[in-house]
């Protein structure tokens, strides 16, 4: 005859794992939704500075430290820059 023993968690543990896994999961969605807001965030800054950037002479351009062509890489950097 053998005997034997089965080792396992307590449904009391498992109910534990399960909502900490729940909870954890949830502040991983806030931050992915956070981080998500915070992109559209700064594309629209770009998208703002380009359009205001768009209609100004060369001569402003110039005052600013900018060529005309020079606008999208300068609404790019507003869009990937840290904060």
């Amino acid at each position: 005859m053998t005997v034997g023993v089965v080792i396992g968690r307590s449904p009391r543990t498992d109910e534990l794992a399960t909502a900490s896994g729940i909870a954890s999961g949830a502040r991983g969605l806030f931050r992915r939704i956070k981080e998500a807001m915070g992109i559209c965030a700064r594309a629209n800054e770009a998208a703002q500075l380009y359009e205001a950037l768009r209609p100004l002479s060369q001569e402003a351009l110039a005052a600013k430290g900018l060529k005309r062509e020079d606008i999208p890489r300068a609404a790019f950097d507003r869009l990937t820059e840290k904060r």
